[in-house]
């Protein structure tokens, strides 16, 4: 890829494309693949690199109680909830939803996709979360329980991680919690962290 003769970083879950001398691109891989996605996330450049990648046991969110009478699960006595920006509408259009404060915070949490219309949906044509498709009521109320409409909803293992004290070089930007709504700083995950691709 190129840009006015010089290559643009392209930081994906698998390499990162960099402009060399000669004015061709190349991939980069583990450590110089580490130091560049490192330098877009503003890390300390002159630190050394992690040499491991602890989960920071919380997705760094502002909690509280869940409200059981808003939610289409059943939170454990005593559960706190975040606020969290998913997938609500078909197209990916996001919204505003409450998800469990466990989730991400270890790679032995739940992370169930509780409120994200992908997958929840009852219909591969619904569009809207927890309202069934059409007038049908073969489709129930529009809310899977299992939460397994898509094959990426469950068994996926991961957990939130400081991208600048983590080795791995899958970490990415959640979009379930933006920079918009922790201060200004977004919260990073790892999936590889926890055994997964």
């Amino acid at each position: 890829m190129r840009a006015m003769g010089r290559c643009i970083l392209l930081a994906v879950h698998v390499a990162v494309l960099v402009g060399n001398a000669q004015g061709t691109c190349k991939f980069k891989s583990g450590e110089a693949l580490i130091r560049a996605l490192r330098n877009t996330w503003g890390c300390n450049a002159n630190a050394a690199l992690p040499t491991s990648c602890p989960c920071l046991g919380s997705n760094q969110q502002t909690t509280f109680a869940c409200p059981t009478e808003k939610l289409r699960w059943t939170p454990s006595p005593n559960e706190r909830c975040v606020n969290a920006t998913v997938d609500r509408k078909a197209g990916w259009v996001t919204g505003s939803a409450i998800v469990s404060a466990s989730y991400g915070e270890s790679c032995d949490s739940p992370n169930h996709e509780t409120s994200s219309l992908v997958c929840t949906r009852t219909h591969a044509d619904q569009a809207e979360f927890g309202v069934p498709a059409g007038n049908c009521q073969e489709y129930g109320d529009g809310y899977n329980e299992a939460m397994n409409s898509s094959s990426w909803c469950v068994g996926q293992k991961f957990c939130f991680v400081d991208p600048c004290n983590c080795n791995e070089s899958d970490v990415a930007v959640s979009n379930y919690f933006p920079a918009t709504q922790n201060n200004g700083v977004p919260a990073y995950y790892s999936f590889a962290k926890c055994g997964g691709v």
